[in-house]
């Protein structure tokens, strides 16, 4: 039985990891129909339909997508990514472009010009597929072995699956391993391989060891989230996700874990722990964060739009679980609605952090959430509401997680202790420095 061009894409974006499709429900020109097995989800405008898609990929590993006025296909793994649209006037050249996703582990935005039928006969030899990384596994000279290595992953490392692969190059190598807010739970807060998570204030990677290191590793990098000359290293190693493995498979084994974290290990934990363990009202935001990752759900995520509250969550929310917490490396308003909408979507137990008061774009995105029946708890960090002691926050916290309607709380958040950490580490340039 012959498919048709627009099944075939369907066939091809599932592969991707999209489960629907977003649109402008508003729009005269939209088509009832499904796109082969592809459901629609209808958005109020082509803006809110392009910010799902990105926030619908960055939440599941795979590729959100939209479809737009043009008619533009827009495939996402990065909110707040921009693409100019690429004409394609083939099925073939559709498929082979979609397909060069499968080798992209770091989150990136495609923009297409669908010049194509989609209702035309595809040929029976076109096959939807995903191409695969190759080329040659990287080494490290044994002698590197004596050498000040410093390991620094980002948000690839998850998305391609190989955060295994990353831990066992850890113990063979006996080393540290730094990670940016996107890798957040490679490893657990507490292992003695966490070496912290940097690039949210100037002096992280200094004092994570990185700027002093003979050889940098990076591995999974967002360019958006931790842009190179953070690093200040001469001599970077830059491989692949499936290549780390490999890394250290011609060094003597490693005894043990490393002897000591680095200095960010240490200078941050003085600023915070005390912050983890204070009981006062209005409630520390490490307090905050530490209430959403105890009462985070198998398969929950707390999500956040950057700015003050993704700061203190990509700095302080202790995690061993990858991907139960996400902060864009992009300031996009109303990321972290989006990014509810989509985990309940998906069935996932959902908490969204923002910063009050509500903007425009956030409103907008949860009439949307309530005229879809979609649920989640919404936290508004900030100066309004009450919280006469933080066991409230607490079952606030767990309400929201199992919110069937839109769930909209006030949380008063403390001032303390941001002047201790920029006194530490440095002013804040997550983001460009702008919040």
């Amino acid at each position: 039985m012959s498919r048709s061009v627009g099944e075939l894409l369907s066939e091809q974006l599932r592969l991707l990891g999209c489960a629907r499709l977003y649109r402008n429900g508003a729009s005269a020109e939209r088509d009832t129909r499904p796109l082969g097995d592809l459901s629609w989800f209808d958005a109020n405008d082509d803006d809110q339909a392009l910010l799902l898609a990105d926030a619908d990929g960055r939440l599941s590993g795979g590729y959100g997508a939209a479809l737009v006025a043009g008619p533009i296909l827009h495939v996402s793994s990065q909110p707040g990514g921009r693409a100019e649209p690429r004409t394609v006037a083939s099925a073939d050249e559709l498929i082979d472009v979609l397909a060069a996703l499968g080798a992209v582990s770091t989150p990136t935005t495609v923009a297409l010009h669908v010049d194509v039928d989609l209702d035309e006969p595809a040929a029976a030899s076109l096959v939807a597929r995903l191409d695969v990384p190759s080329g040659v596994a990287v080494t490290l000279n044994a002698s590197f072995a004596d050498a000040m290595v410093a390991v620094v992953v980002g948000p690839g490392v998850v998305r391609a699956g190989h955060i295994e692969g990353l831990r066992e190059m850890a113990v063979l190598g006996g080393l540290g391993v730094v990670n940016t807010w996107g890798a957040k739970g490679v490893f657990r807060w507490d292992s003695p391989f966490h070496f912290g998570t940097a690039g949210l204030q100037a002096r992280d990677f200094e004092l994570a060891g990185v700027t002093a290191a003979d050889i940098v590793v990076t591995c999974g990098l967002d360019p958006s989230e931790t842009p190179l000359d953070l690093l200040g290293s001469f001599v970077i190693q830059d491989v692949e996700p499936w290549q780390l493995p490999a890394l250290v498979a011609n060094w003597p084994r490693s005894d043990g874990p490393p002897e000591a974290r680095p200095a960010l290990y240490a200078a941050l934990a003085a600023v915070v722990t005390p912050m983890y363990e204070s009981t006062t009202t209005p409630i520390e935001a490490p307090r905050a964060a530490l209430h959403l990752s105890g009462a985070c759900p198998e398969g929950g995520v707390v999500v956040a739009d950057a700015g003050a509250v993704g700061f203190w969550l990509a700095r302080t929310f202790p995690t061993g679980v990858a991907g139960s917490v996400v902060v864009p490396a992009i300031a996009q308003p109303g990321f972290a609605a989006a990014a509810g909408i989509v985990a309940r979507l998906a069935g996932r137990p959902c908490v969204a952090v923002v910063d009050g008061p509500l903007d425009s774009v956030t409103e907008g995105l949860l009439e949307l959430a309530e005229r879809h029946g979609v649920g989640f708890g919404v936290q508004v960090w900030g100066h309004d509401g009450v919280l006469d002691d933080v066991s409230e926050h607490v079952a606030m916290t767990q309400r929201g997680f199992g919110a069937e309607v839109i769930t909209i709380d006030d949380v008063p958040i403390g001032e303390e202790g941001l002047e201790e950490l920029v006194e530490v580490a440095g002013p804040i340039v997550a983001w460009a420095g702008e919040y």
